[in-house]
């Protein structure tokens, strides 16, 4: 499942492989550059990259 903003860029996308449930969000500025992509899963652990 994925969301995507206004500006129809993807901001969230959820995958669950057996019941993982890894999250990935990201930020963008706006000039549409990424600026964090947070990557985490169901444990509550996360992997934070700007």
């Amino acid at each position: 499942m994925s969301t995507v903003d206004t500006a129809d860029r993807t901001t969230s996308t959820t995958v669950d492989p057996s019941g993982v449930n890894r999250t990935t969000t990201t930020t963008f500025s706006p000039d549409d550059q990424p600026l964090t992509t947070v990557a985490s899963d169901g444990t509550g652990a996360t992997n934070i990259r700007r």
